[in-house]
C-alpha cells in the first residue's frame, strides 16, 4: 500500500510540475506488416501542449490535405522522417505543404501542376522510405521527382527497423501484445512514470548503435542511398537529396 501511494504521489508531482509531452499521439498509428508502423488514413488530430501539433492524413494515408492526386500533371514524392512529415507543427507548416504552394500558386490562383505527396513518418529510415515509395508508386502512379531529406539518425532508424524493433510498437493492430496492448499503451503514453520508463527502454534498445563503427552517417548509409538512386532511375524520376544538418556542424556527414 505504501508503495502504491508513493507511486501515486510521484505521478502527481510529475504531472503537475514536470510533464513530458510525447511527440505524436499513439492513437494516430496502426501496425503495418511491411513497414512496422504507419499513420492511420483519414485522420485529423490537433492539440496544444507546450507546442502546437497537428496530424492530418488523406484517405490513402499520405500526410496531405488532398484526397487524390489524379488531376496533377507531375507527382512529387517527399520522403524522409519527422523533418519531412512536419512533426510538432500544424499541418500547413511542413516543408512539403509550403513547397506545394510555392510551385502551384500562379498569379494568386492554385494550378494543379505538381502533386507533392508527403510520404514521410517520424523515425523512418531509408529502408522504410524505399518500401513506402514502391507502395505508393503502385497505388497512385510513378513520380517525376523524388525528394529525400536525410538526417543524422538515418543509420540508427534503419538498424532498429531491420532488428525488428519498429514492428513491436504499441500501436493498434499489433500482433505482438495481445491483451496487454491497451494497458501498456495507457502506461507508456498516459502516465508520467510510464513515459519515462518507455524512454528508458528506448535508450537501452538503442545502446548497440553506439558500438557500430564510425560517426559518418551518410557514409554508413551509402549502400542504401545508392539503392534509392537506382530505384529513382528505374522510375525515370529526378532524385533530389537534402539533409537536416547544420552546415557548420563538424559531424555534418551529409555535407
Amino acid at each position: 500500500l505504501f508503495f502504491l501511494l508513493s507511486l501515486l504521489f510521484v505521478e502527481g508531482i510529475l504531472r503537475a510540475f514536470f510533464p513530458v509531452h510525447m511527440l505524436d499521439p499513439i492513437e494516430a498509428f496502426q501496425y503495418d506488416e511491411e513497414l512496422g508502423v504507419r499513420l492511420k488514413p483519414g485522420l485529423h488530430f490537433f492539440r496544444t501542449t507546450d507546442y502546437q501539433e497537428e496530424t492530418l492524413t488523406s484517405r490513402i494515408g499520405s500526410v496531405n490535405f488532398q484526397e487524390s492526386f489524379e488531376d496533377y500533371e507531375i507527382l512529387v514524392f517527399a520522403l524522409g522522417d519527422s523533418y519531412t512529415r512536419g512533426v510538432g507543427v500544424p499541418a500547413d507548416a511542413s516543408y512539403p505543404f509550403q513547397l506545394d504552394l510555392m510551385l502551384n500558386l500562379q498569379g494568386g490562383r492554385y494550378v494543379k501542376k505538381y502533386g507533392i505527396v508527403n510520404l514521410a513518418l517520424g523515425a523512418f529510415g531509408v529502408e522504410q522510405v524505399i518500401l513506402t515509395m514502391r507502395r505508393y508508386q503502385k497505388m497512385i502512379g510513378t513520380p517525376g521527382y523524388v525528394l529525400f531529406l536525410g538526417c543524422s539518425n538515418d543509420y540508427g532508424d534503419d538498424f532498429l527497423f531491420k532488428s525488428g524493433y519498429r514492428h513491436k510498437h504499441l500501436v493498434a493492430g499489433s500482433p505482438y501484445w495481445g491483451f496487454w496492448l491497451r494497458p501498456l499503451q495507457w502506461l507508456g503514453h498516459k502516465t508520467e512514470i510510464g513515459k519515462r520508463l518507455k524512454l528508458g527502454v528506448k535508450m537501452i534498445r538503442q545502446k548497440p548503435l553506439k558500438q557500430q563503427g564510425g560517426s559518418n552517417v551518410a557514409a554508413l548509409q551509402e549502400p542504401i542511398l545508392r539503392k534509392l538512386t537506382e530505384i529513382a532511375k528505374d522510375f525515370s524520376a529526378i532524385l533530389i537529396v537534402g539533409w537536416a544538418e547544420p552546415s557548420n556542424d563538424p559531424a555534418s556527414s551529409y555535407q
